[in-house]
């Protein structure tokens, strides 16, 4: 089983480079790869640096979307376009979003729980509880949150995202747990942190941060 972290970002350098070394202290033994859609036109590159044999590094520098060749009006096309750009041998997707932290087992923990899904006949996979983190505070919280959710790749493809700011994830979430196809897992280890603490400079979605 082999999955992918898409990750798509917007002039957050710092955020950026921590987002990286959460995915190079994954443990995971198998192979996994990591996604970045820059959709900046201040473009990216990755430093020399040694990369496992089991992990990828895919950097996309891209700010124009590829249905239309103009600026991006919104973040579900953002994600469209990069799916695009995701190994074809990939079987899971999960969403690392580059404000927030993942515990060196997240990826693992995600595989375990994929492949338990699968055999409840499930398409996806998330725990029933991820870490918040608000100001210095943080919490263990029953889990809504998106980047934990560990997905089909086929059906991602299948429908796709919403055309929207902040709800962009709902094109493909709302079928899903309409259908009941996520296992919501209450001995699912919690490997996430929701890093709504405002400290690294930057709130969520809103960018700023270099």
């Amino acid at each position: 089983m082999i999955i992918t972290a898409v990750m798509c970002t917007f002039g957050r350098h710092s955020l950026l480079e921590r987002a990286v070394k959460c995915f190079l202290d994954q443990n995971l033994d198998t192979r996994h790869n990591l996604l970045i859609y820059n959709n900046s036109s201040k473009f990216l590159k990755l430093d020399n640096f040694s990369i496992p044999e089991n992990k990828s590094i895919i950097l996309i520098n891209n700010h124009l979307d590829l249905e239309t060749d103009d600026n991006y009006t919104n973040v579900g096309d953002i994600f469209r376009d990069a799916m695009r750009f995701v190994p074809q041998d990939t079987h899971v997707v999960t969403f690392m979003d580059d404000d927030d932290i993942f515990l060196p087992n997240h990826l693992m923990e995600g595989q375990n729980g994929m492949r338990k899904a699968v055999r409840e006949g499930k398409r996806a996979y998330k725990p029933y509880y991820s870490y918040f983190k608000y100001g210095k505070k943080l919490s263990l919280e029953h889990n809504n949150m998106e980047p934990s959710i560990f997905v089909d790749l086929t059906y991602i493809k299948e429908k796709g995202f919403r055309r929207g700011i902040g709800d962009y994830h709902q094109g493909w979430l709302d079928p899903m747990k309409s259908d009941k196809l996520i296992l919501e897992d209450k001995d699912g280890k919690p490997t996430f942190i929701y890093d709504w603490s405002g400290n690294n400079g930057s709130w969520k979605i809103s960018g700023g941060n270099n």
